[in-house]
């Protein structure tokens, strides 16, 4: 059996299409740096693999002079789940 490292929810709209969306929950197959190598875990489309990679994330408000960028994965770790993805 293949070890996995967890499992993480996606924050962003990635690819609608093949079920990569907005809430889609993910188990983590591979960790590296820069890419977060992923699989569906249920719905429609489980077993669909990703590549999930760091993302630039620019604030939109201006309230400061100058202009923040910072790169991130657009997933957060799935702890728990509500009683209404159960």
């Amino acid at each position: 059996m293949p070890r996995t490292y967890g499992h993480i929810v996606l924050l962003r709209n990635l690819d609608p299409v093949n079920g990569h969306c907005n809430g889609t929950r993910y188990v983590i197959d591979n960790l590296h740096d820069h890419i977060i190598d992923a699989t569906i875990a249920c719905g429609p489309h489980a077993g669909k693999r990703i590549f999930i990679p760091r993302i630039p994330i620019i604030p939109t408000d201006n309230i400061f002079s100058f202009h923040m960028k910072r790169k991130q994965f657009p997933a957060r770790p799935a702890f728990a789940i509500t009683a209404n993805k159960a």
